[in-house]
């Protein structure tokens, strides 16, 4: 079976035209009618990426599964020995499930799993140089100054409605909100600056570390007990704290235990598989600190002039203000 979104059947209907099934027989050796009869499973995905970028991943997929890497979704190759297929309206990879995949993941499912597979995978990858033609995209050094940028705006903004007349009750809302959080801003880029930032960024550098910057849901899936990551798309080089901390983020989010101390032996069984640096506790305490989501929704409000959703954008600014509280009280809780 050959899809375009997910694993399923009748793929002629789901291709963008008739050429595609002969492209892909002629590229790939797979006959699309012949795997509706079997048990395999494709996925044929269209890249919005530059070729620069395909060529990083494809090296990164190489690199990492050479070293024994095997829990990510298997990418084919076409004959032209490319991980790749360009065609007249875009460039196409195809995929290859190594069973029936089931999408996303959860603290109380295999948080530990997913914990594991980070580990893993920030081991395997860690050295990585792309290929001639490959370019790679780095977050080295960024996260002080991106997070003081955020903060001068919304201090900025916070100027600006306090001197408004006629309040919104997002603004209102977001006022009587402001200081908790923007403390927490000053503390995380404070504890950034004084905790080893610098040391953790010339050593990733120094090592050249992959961190995966992404976590959806979607592209993380199990087969059986087994974890996979489904695509290095969104991969860049950056600190692994970054990456331990957004995983945190989004397991702590799933986490319905009033006993944080259970997501912190999560650092511990990370840290048994590829060792952090004295100063990582605290530069994941920072970024676990810092409140994005809250950022996110005060920014995007701050963007719509319409703003004909207000019942809409608060209820979505109390749902970032839970996500980042959790977050917070984690960081609380790491030694």
């Amino acid at each position: 079976m050959i899809g375009t979104q997910s694993c399923c059947p009748k793929l002629k209907q789901l291709l963008p035209d008739r050429d595609l099934p002969y492209d892909i027989r002629i590229m790939y050796g797979i006959d699309m009618d012949e795997t509706e009869q079997t048990e395999a499973m494709f996925y044929l995905e269209k890249s919005d990426d530059s070729e620069t970028h395909l060529v990083y991943i494809s090296g990164l997929y190489d690199y990492i599964t050479g070293r024994g890497f095997k829990r990510i979704l298997k990418l084919c190759d076409a004959a032209d020995g490319k991980y790749y297929m360009c065609r007249d309206d875009g460039i196409y990879l195809l995929y290859e499930y190594p069973g029936l995949p089931k999408f996303g993941f959860s603290f109380s499912k295999n948080g530990s799993d997913m914990m594991m597979l980070l580990a893993k995978f920030h081991k395997y990858s860690e050295g990585y140089v792309p290929p001639p033609g490959g370019k790679a995209k780095s977050c080295w050094g960024r996260w002080i100054e991106e997070y003081k940028k955020e903060y001068a705006k919304i201090k900025k903004y916070c100027k600006q409605v306090d001197v408004k007349a006629d309040k919104s009750a997002f603004e209102n809302r977001f006022l009587s909100s402001r200081h908790k959080y923007m403390e927490r801003m000053e503390n995380s880029i404070s504890l950034l600056k004084n905790k080893g930032y610098l040391y953790s960024v010339e050593e990733s550098m120094r090592k050249r570390q992959i961190c995966m910057e992404s976590f959806k849901q979607s592209n993380f899936f199990s087969v059986g007990h087994d974890m996979y990551i489904k695509s290095l798309g969104k991969c860049k080089y950056d600190i692994r704290e970054k990456d331990i901390a957004e995983l945190l983020g989004k397991l702590i989010c799933s986490y319905r235990g009033k006993d944080n101390r259970k997501l912190i032996k999560l650092v511990d069984e990370y840290d048994s598989v590829n060792m952090l640096n004295s100063n990582s506790i605290d530069i994941i305490k920072a970024f676990l600190m810092f409140p994005e989501e809250y950022i996110k929704v005060c920014s995007k409000y701050m963007k719509d002039s319409s703003r004909r959703s207000e019942v809409e954008y608060i209820e979505k600014l109390m749902s970032a203000m839970s996500a980042d509280n959790k977050k917070a009280k984690l960081a609380e809780t790491l030694q």
